[in-house]
């Protein structure tokens, strides 16, 4: 038998912020930092990557990374 998983309203609500799409600052292209930010806190890592790709074109169109370059 195995142990429940089990979530902290905390990380709830962080990860509703994320799914609800409602975020103060729009950006005209990629993600809002403020999205970036969430993400960063829910997933333990030392930088986050965001890569937009044609995949027809085989080029990339947009990329943020947090910290910023």
């Amino acid at each position: 038998m195995t142990e429940p998983v089990r979530i902290s309203d905390r990380d709830v609500r962080a990860l509703l912020r994320i799914v609800t799409g409602e975020r103060e600052h729009d950006v005209a292209e990629g993600l809002p930092l403020s999205l970036l930010g969430d993400l960063n806190e829910q997933i333990p890592c030392d930088a986050l990557s965001f890569l937009g790709l044609n995949s027809r074109q085989q080029a990339a169109w947009f990329s943020q990374d947090l910290p910023a370059d």
